[in-house]
């Protein structure tokens, strides 16, 4: 584990209420008084991102954008193409979320993108397609120009809502890349409905459910991920150049859909060309920048959680399970199996402790946003909920340093439980 610490600062006391003073190196015996917050302050966005007014919008666009298709392909085959659409979107929706297992997003911010991209999207791109379709009436042109820019752009807005919203959730590339997945996941299902519709009433279920559902389950998700990855890049960069990473972004996601789109009026050899050569390489690329980025996150958590070790709040084998996917999963289940109440305190030092890293990371790069209140509150609340949460699990908190009372974990966390 490495040595290299944190800034100085005041964070939450570890010991007692309020805060205390963290050096650079160890915690002094300097304390104050915490400030009071402020209502409106909150360390994640409002969990009613979810509430009455977007539910009601979404509910009515979904609605018009199913009637469309069910008026363009008939009751009949409605339920039939409702069903190959979503028989397999589980899977799908747990390859996407597994890119970052390590640091989960939040359950509303992904349901808000999945629930847009299906409802919201779909319905914009329904209209200015076929606004658009009486403009430019060359079929190869409507597919590989007009719904690219239509329905990337349509998803890149619901991206950049979900970066004001989330915007402290949003802390690099890994995270862009699962919003965008969720989007574009959004997007397809509803697509594919339309799609299996036409295909049961020539007779090509079968042959395009393969095509879409098995071979090409991601490609809405791989297009809308360039985009992901330039709003990561913005929130994750420091220079003025980051401004131009989303635009970039776009264009790489509509240059993508494009080829995609244009490659079946070259024949069954332009669609194996592009997804060989193109999509396979981009899927791939997409996998190895994700376990990259995970792999950052977990030196992140090893480093910024470093002042909580010489409190003695953790120990550093606990910070090494913490910083470890299938530890942690081990030591939550083992919480669980002692007490109900020890899973839920395991649970929240888990996250919190994630949160704090990387909340400390944002700070020293320069990308903290201080919509959630200021640095030394949030860092406060997040250093004090770690603490609270370590200190519902045996063993004893330590005692403090300055006191000369031995103190100390004892067995650590991550070793007093058994696997």
């Amino acid at each position: 584990m490495t040595t290299s610490l944190p800034v100085a600062g005041w964070y939450a006391d570890p010991w007692q209420q309020g805060l205390r003073w963290w050096d650079g190196s160890t915690w002094t015996p300097a304390t104050q008084p915490r400030p009071p917050v402020p209502v409106a302050q909150r360390l994640r966005a409002p969990a009613r991102v979810l509430g009455p007014l977007n539910v009601t919008v979404f509910a009515l666009c979904g609605l018009v954008a199913l009637l469309a298709v069910l008026l363009e392909i008939g009751p009949g085959a409605f339920g039939l193409a409702v069903f190959a659409a979503l028989v397999l979107l589980p899977v799908y929706a747990w390859a996407a979320l597994s890119l970052d297992r390590f640091h989960p997003e939040p359950k509303a911010a992904l349901a808000y993108a999945f629930v847009a991209g299906a409802t919201s999207v779909v319905l914009v791109a329904l209209v200015l397609n076929g606004l658009l379709g009486l403009v430019v009436t060359d079929d190869v042109a409507q597919a590989a120009v007009v719904a690219p820019l239509v329905e990337e752009g349509g998803k890149a807005s619901v991206l950049l809502l979900l970066y004001r919203r989330f915007r402290h959730e949003i802390g690099g590339p890994l995270d862009g890349i699962v919003y965008a997945s969720m989007v574009g996941l959004g997007f397809a299902t509803v697509e594919n409905v339309l799609y299996y519709g036409r295909a049961i009433e020539d007779g090509s279920l079968p042959a395009v459910f393969v095509l879409r559902g098995v071979f090409s389950p991601f490609a809405h998700p791989v297009f809308t991920a360039c985009t992901g990855i330039g709003l990561g890049l913005l929130a994750a960069g420091r220079t003025r150049r980051r401004l131009l990473a989303p635009g970039l972004g776009l264009i790489g996601a509509v240059g993508l859909h494009a080829l995609w789109n244009g490659s079946t009026s070259f024949g069954g050899g332009g669609f194996l060309l592009v997804f060989f050569g193109l999509m396979v390489p981009a899927f791939v690329a997409l996998i190895v920048l994700a376990r990259r980025e995970a792999r950052r996150e977990k030196r992140v958590v090893a480093h910024h959680l470093w002042p909580e070790v010489q409190a003695g709040v953790l120990a550093e084998v606990d910070v090494a399970a913490l910083a470890d996917v299938g530890a942690r999963k081990q030591l939550m289940k083992a919480a669980r199996a002692l007490h109900p109440s020890a899973g839920s305190a395991a649970r929240d030092l888990a996250g919190s402790a994630l949160e704090l890293a990387m909340t400390r990371e944002r700070l020293q790069r320069g990308a903290f946003s201080a919509r959630y209140g200021s640095p030394d509150h949030v860092l406060g609340e997040l250093s004090g909920k770690v603490a609270r949460a370590r200190w519902a699990l045996p063993p004893a908190p330590p005692a403090a340093p300055w006191t000369g009372i031995a103190g100390g974990l004892g067995v650590p966390l991550a070793v007093a439980w058994p696997r």
